[in-house]
């Protein structure tokens, strides 16, 4: 199961996985594969969330890591840029990227992250940031990205780095989902490439 972060507010404390996620989504916490969201980092470098999935959320000072399932080559990435050395085209996570990229032997690559380059949300909107990220798996030819940040629910058609619609064999097909709190504001103008946006709400609510 992905978990694009913010999975316990509002600051990701031992306190709050064990009370908030843990009666809830925890109980799939065996096969859960989470990335961190901002509010993992109101705790001092996630630690509650890093405690509480252990070795299954991958190295802590990271907080981006790779596997494999089934046919997918499955890419989580931490988008709390600051906190891992930056998310520009030179920084550690590009180029572990780049090199987990070159590696793989699957058929289908998914990557999954809390902050979305694009979004249709009207609080949060895109994040720029992640544009290199974006653009080392675009140009790898991945399949799908997932992610969260935003309390809605919406899929993308296929777009290139720059948001444009492409025909082509190399895309990255976009979906961002609800996750954290309940949604407190409304969707902004739908993306020209959003097939469909909702409001919902979510079990990971404190």
């Amino acid at each position: 199961m992905f978990a694009v972060g913010d999975l316990a507010y509002p600051d990701g404390t031992d306190e709050q996985f064990a009370k908030c996620y843990g009666p809830t989504w925890g109980r799939f916490k065996d096969r859960t594969r989470p990335a961190a969201g901002n509010h993992e980092y109101h705790s001092d470098g996630a630690s509650g969330y890093a405690r509480y999935f252990g070795e299954a959320a991958g190295d802590p000072k990271q907080g981006y890591y790779s596997y494999d399932l089934g046919a997918w080559h499955i890419i989580v990435l931490n988008s709390e840029c600051d906190q891992v050395g930056g998310c520009d085209a030179g920084s550690p996570q590009v180029k572990w990227l780049q090199q987990d990229l070159a590696a793989i032997s699957t058929t289908c690559t998914l990557a999954y992250w809390h902050k979305p380059l694009f979004s249709s949300g009207g609080k949060h909107g895109n994040d720029p940031q992640m544009k290199p990220l974006w653009d080392t798996l675009y140009k790898a030819g991945a399949d799908v990205v997932i992610n969260g940040m935003t309390t809605t629910t919406s899929a993308s058609r296929r777009r290139t780095p720059t948001a444009n619609l492409t025909k082509t064999t190399a895309f990255v097909n976009s979906w961002w989902a609800a996750v954290g709190k309940i949604p407190t504001g409304r969707l902004a103008l739908p993306s020209p490439t959003a097939k469909r946006a909702t409001t919902t709400l979510t079990a990971s609510s404190s």
